[in-house]
């Protein structure tokens, strides 16, 4: 029996990135190297139930998570290229309320 889907993580330094179903489990964050803090597994094995009549929240799908801080980017003057220099810092789901 196979489980699709991705885990939606947390660093300890608050970065929001997504692993992998069957790789990923101890990954550090791409931004900056922290360990995991916080994970969500997001189950797409069988699709979505949306709308759920229990009120419960659709494992199809990530928790909306609240920004603690914005990510940072900075636009070149002569090329207008953008540039993130500092990703963006979330809540974890009991803090964030």
């Amino acid at each position: 029996m196979s489980w699709e889907g991705y885990g939606q993580v947390l660093c300890k330094n608050g970065h929001q990135y997504t692993v992998g179903a069957y790789d990923g489990e101890n990954d550090p964050c791409p931004d900056c190297g922290a360990a995991q803090d916080w994970v969500h597994w997001v189950d797409q094995t069988n699709g979505c139930y949306c709308p759920l009549t229990d009120g419960s929240k659709c494992p199809a799908h990530p928790l909306e998570l609240r920004i603690k801080t914005p990510e940072v980017v900075e636009e070149c003057s002569q090329c207008h290229h953008k540039k993130r220099t500092q990703p963006a810092t979330y809540f974890k789901p009991e803090e964030g309320k």
